[in-house]
């Protein structure tokens, strides 16, 4: 049990990375019908668009190799 549950912990961080690339890195939009929503993520990536982006690579990195290293440990 306790090696699922570190598995699981390992995919975290990458599949958060995942999402800062896809939605900040510009390759996907979100879906709503909101228009108030859109503006503010739409506001939201362009301050912090590149840092967000950067953070995103950092954690799916960092993602795996815990999860190597929990395969190899």
């Amino acid at each position: 049990m306790g090696n699922l549950l570190g598995i699981i912990g390992d995919l975290i961080p990458i599949i958060t990375g995942l999402y800062c690339v896809l939605y900040f890195g510009g390759y996907k939009e979100p879906l709503s019908n909101d228009e108030e929503k859109l503006e503010r993520f739409n506001a939201i990536k362009e301050k912090h668009g590149k840092k967000l982006t950067i953070l995103g690579y950092v954690l799916m990195i960092f993602g795996v190799c815990n999860l190597v290293a929990h395969f190899i440990l």
